[in-house]
């Protein structure tokens, strides 16, 4: 066998080993078809060392893959376990277990569950997003009754002074996760109560051939219009010298339009005379 043909299957023997690396096997074919024979030594060498760089850059963004798998257990647990007792001594205290609180003490420890509750939620939001990324988690979808599922979260949201208008028919079904519609709609409720004074939420639905059109609409501040497709972008926040000081950090609506689109749904925004409207688009049995 000539020098040459033994220069030749060296390269495509190194092909072969190395197929996953797509972008560079192409390079070697290259190299084999244009090169003269003299080189042929020097060249392998070369592309062996790119190769084993590769590799060596493939395997580094893997190990950081794989740690990052472990950010939503540190979220959830290593950093919402101290949260555990705070919660609860502090329930503890406002409920008078541990003696009468006067009116300044109980003013203090409701700043303090109020704090709490939101340092919870927002734990919850990374961590739901982290598995939105990561691509780790399908959704459930079943046939769930769209008014009974909507009165249930409004009742679990608001045991006092409820601000929502609930206007569907009972008779509508949709194929949907009933716990991942549940986040969408809180978020959403919670989002209106964020902007609004006084918030008063309305909610209607509209069954339009194999859809349902469900309309959240609330009493705060418009928002401008070059600004609606980007509310459900990540860690978007509308311009706060537009709209009164809002807490958050821009992780709600995007977390809803993702859950939406894997429940085979649609979310858009749009301004209405007197605020805003979410409108979710989910399919109807």
């Amino acid at each position: 066998m000539t020098t040459s043909k033994q220069h030749e299957l060296e390269l495509m023997e190194l092909k072969l080993q190395n197929s996953v690396l797509t972008d560079v096997n192409r390079f070697l074919i290259q190299k084999l078809k244009t090169s003269p024979d003299l080189n042929y030594v020097h060249e392998v060498n070369e592309l062996k060392q790119e190769l084993r760089l590769t590799k060596e850059i493939s395997d580094y963004f893997e190990k950081i893959n794989d740690k990052l798998q472990f950010i939503p257990h540190i979220l959830s647990h290593e950093l919402k376990t101290p949260l555990v007792p705070i919660l609860s001594y502090s329930e503890l205290l406002q409920n008078g277990s541990f003696g009468k609180l006067n009116d300044v003490q109980k003013e203090k420890l409701s700043i303090v569950l109020n704090s709490v509750s939101d340092l919870n939620k927002l734990f919850d939001k990374f961590v739901l997003t982290q598995k939105i990324e990561s691509k780790t988690f399908e959704p459930e979808i079943s046939k769930v009754n769209l008014f009974q599922h909507l009165q249930k979260i409004i009742d679990d949201s608001f045991e006092h002074n409820n601000p929502v208008e609930l206007n569907c028919s009972p008779k509508i079904d949709i194929l949907c996760d009933s716990e991942l519609f549940k986040i969408i709609i809180k978020e959403i409720f919670d989002n209106a109560i964020k902007v609004s004074e006084k918030p008063n939420i309305h909610v209607n639905c509209k069954v339009n051939d194999n859809n349902v059109r469900i309309f959240i609409k609330n009493d705060g501040p418009k928002i401008p219009e070059y600004e609606l497709e980007k509310i459900f972008q990540k860690f978007y926040q509308v311009d706060m010298d537009l709209t009164r000081n809002v807490p958050g950090l821009g992780l709600g609506l995007f977390i809803c339009k993702n859950l939406v689109n894997m429940q085979k749904g649609k979310i858009m925004a749009k301004n209405s005379e007197n605020g805003m409207v979410i409108i979710i688009t989910m399919v109807v049995i």
